[in-house]
């Protein structure tokens, strides 16, 4: 589509959203009867239009997981947090810090987006991210876009995890917390973070180490990890945010008669200004940069096999422009990124990919009824370009009951190594011909709290995706390359619920059930999970979950898994000492309570029952 073309759809959507109205907002009635099952910031929603919005005005299929949620399931990694939400399926190569990736409605790997600070940490290579080098003492909120969301964030097929760091706390006094545990096999996970404000300036800094030897057969493992984000103040309601996220990684993996080494680094840079140049205008300028190292090692009967070296480098800028006015909550903006991988493994060792885009949201509010279109424009060097529109719509049928419908269609674009990569140890031939796989999408949901101190979320989707990529063989030759050769339909029901306290007891859960429809082979892609969590909170001093997950993944005979189980965690947590705004509490772990079998791979067995303590100060 001609760029013209884009610039006037923009324009038109400007100027037909012309009306007055009160200010967008979530009314008295629907938050208090929010608050009854819901923390007050699981009630705005940042990732479906990239702007703050009110949850009853968001149509998409999205979940939340806040800082408090976190610490009370005492995650250590993302892959740990991602793995207790219904609709996400994770992938574990062992225990906390190991190879770790997820997959949202039984999608393929690389069609997830992962976002920190709106930096994108997908790899170039192959399009996945690794959620199990990411710690979690540093995340304020992650939200969860189930399904395509193309016309805010691009390349998403599959659904975005878009992780939101925490900021620096207000107030003159520093504000930190130590945390240390240790577990079976030298487990050990040590954080500490410190937050203040000192005049206009704001700073959070935090810093952390994950360690494990043999919690499973073979497997050792080491991350260390900082984040740091500094925030200054200028005049007239403008200022200047930076963020630094380092995470280094490395990991042993025996396997059978050898061995897999790997070692992984992270470098996720961010520098954003923030100004308002009207009473009801917001721009935001950012300025992004991530690097990722990995280096391969392996070996087979103590003879090495091979050695690879990936690097991979992003840089970007983006532009917002936000206008809240009257029944409206709009948001244009642009991206330009400029990307160079370098694979030892290739016969190229320079692949170069660019992309721009235009996008515009905007959420209507009108009484009972929320209207939010959304289109965006792509333009990619290395495949075809794509527009993606999207309609959302949320209607309040009772002060208790929301019903939601989503329309829209979305892409993801071939990873680099796909169009460009051969490499000619894997005898792979790269298809520079690789077109996008599109995907239309048919959302509809209501959620409720008509039932007397229950609450209930139904979805359902369909998720029609064309010219999926596959891997193909060439018998003749067996040369590999991906190409575009069939279509997909994935369609299911997603079920939530969650009671009020009773006897400072709290249920909740969920289940995904999804039907998988191709003329390739659906081994692989799960058929169903389910979660259940039993909360007790005194308000006072105790606190104690005990969380039960269940997967069928429906993986073919050859890869020997196992999923039979339902693996329970039980984490208990005691406050021993409070003073102002000084704290100290002993919490005690109980990993896999009732040593169950639950893994997708023979090689990758998930770590038997195994038990950690630690303690966390907070002052």
């Amino acid at each position: 589509m001609p760029k013209y073309k884009i610039i006037s759809i923009l324009i038109l959507i400007l100027s037909i959203l012309q009306v007055h109205a009160d200010v967008l907002a979530i009314s008295r009635d629907e938050k208090s009867f929010l608050l009854m099952y819901f923390d007050e910031d699981e009630l705005v929603v940042i990732s479906t239009t990239r702007t703050l919005k009110s949850i009853t005005r968001v149509a998409e299929n999205v979940s939340i997981i806040t800082d408090e949620d976190i610490e009370m399931m005492n995650a250590h990694t993302i892959a740990d947090v991602l793995n207790t939400i219904n609709g996400v399926q994770v992938s574990f190569s062992g225990g906390p810090g190991s190879i770790a990736t997820a997959i949202i409605q039984g999608s393929e790997l690389y069609h997830v987006a992962v976002f920190i600070d709106g930096i994108l940490i997908n790899n170039l290579s192959d399009n996945f991210a690794e959620l199990g080098i990411m710690p979690v003492q540093n995340i304020a909120k992650i939200e969860i876009i189930k399904g395509p969301a193309s016309s805010a964030w691009g390349s998403s097929l599959g659904g975005v995890i878009n992780i939101i760091t925490k900021t620096p706390e207000p107030g003159k006094n520093t504000r930190g917390v130590l945390r240390s545990s240790i577990g079976r096999k030298g487990t050990g996970d040590f954080r500490a973070e410190l937050s203040g404000k000192r005049g206009n300036t704001g700073y959070y800094l935090y810093a952390g180490r994950l360690q494990a030897t043999e919690l499973t057969h073979g497997n050792d493992i080491s991350n260390n990890s900082f984040y740091s984000k500094f925030s200054y103040n200028l005049p007239d309601n403008a200022g200047i945010i930076f963020t630094l996220s380092y995470n280094k990684s490395s990991r042993l993996d025996s396997l059978g008669r050898g061995f897999f080494d790997s070692r992984l680094e992270q470098l996720f840079t961010g520098l954003a200004l923030n100004t308002s140049p009207g009473r009801e205008i917001v721009l935001n300028v950012s300025l992004k940069s991530s690097k990722q190292l990995v280096k391969f090692r392996s070996s087979y009967d103590g003879i090495t096999e091979g050695k690879n070296t990936v690097r991979d480098i992003t840089n970007g800028i983006s532009t917002q422009l936000k206008w809240k006015h009257g029944r409206h909550n709009l948001i244009i903006g642009t991206e330009y990124n400029d990307s160079r991988l370098k694979n030892s493994d290739y016969s190229d060792d320079n692949l170069k990919k660019r992309q721009w885009a235009m996008y515009a949201n905007n959420t209507i509010e009108l009484d009972q009824l929320s209207i939010t279109p959304g289109i965006r424009y792509d333009d990619i060097s290395t495949s075809n370009n794509f527009v993606s529109p999207s309609l959302g719509i949320t209607y309040a049928l009772t002060k208790n009951t929301l019903a939601r419908i989503y329309i829209a269609k979305g892409f993801n674009a071939p990873p680099l190594a796909f169009t460009s990569g051969d490499n000619e140890v894997l005898a792979y031939r790269s298809n520079p011909d690789l077109r996008v796989e599109k995907i239309r999408s048919y959302q509809a949901g209501i959620e409720t709290g008509e039932l007397k101190y229950l609450w209930l979320k139904f979805s359902v989707f369909r998720h029609d995706i064309e010219d999926v990529i596959i891997l193909k063989t060439d018998t003749d030759t067996g040369i590999k390359n991906h190409v575009n050769d069939t279509n997909q339909r994935r369609q299911g029901l997603e079920i939530e619920y969650k009671t009020l306290p009773f006897n400072n007891f709290t249920l909740s859960g969920g289940a995904i059930f999804i039907d998988t429809r191709s003329s390739m082979a659906t081994e692989g892609i799960p058929e169903y999970s389910y979660d259940v969590n039993l909360k007790y909170d005194d308000g006072k001093s105790f606190r104690a979950l005990l969380k039960g997950h269940y997967i069928w993944w429906n993986e073919e005979a050859r890869n020997d898994a196992r999923y039979s189980s339902i693996i329970f965690d039980l984490n208990i947590i005691k406050n021993i000492f409070t003073e102002r705004k000084s704290s100290m509490e002993i919490f005690l772990t109980a990993h896999n309570l009732f040593n169950g079998s639950q893994y997708w791979l023979f090689c990758y067995e998930n770590p038997g029952r195994w038990l950690e303590s630690g303690i966390r100060i907070k002052f």
